[in-house]
């Protein structure tokens, strides 16, 4: 029989609740930030980016809520 795979250090800390919380926000902010300089400049690139870091930001905090423990 083969051994479960390990999970990496890097997937642990993406699986770790309080992270996820802070990514999450910090998603928030860069998409807040973004969504000033689509309007300012009325680029599609930055609209694009802010719906990126906006869907980002809320699929990881709806993570570090609502995640089932293990």
């Amino acid at each position: 029989m083969e051994k479960p795979k390990q999970r990496s250090r890097f997937n642990q800390l993406f699986e770790n609740r309080a992270f996820q919380a802070v990514f999450g926000l910090a998603a928030l902010a860069l998409a807040y930030v973004f969504i000033s300089w689509a309007i300012d400049s009325g680029s599609l690139l930055d609209y694009a980016i802010t719906l990126i870091l906006l869907f980002l930001g809320l699929r990881e905090l709806t993570a570090a809520i609502f995640k089932k423990k293990r």
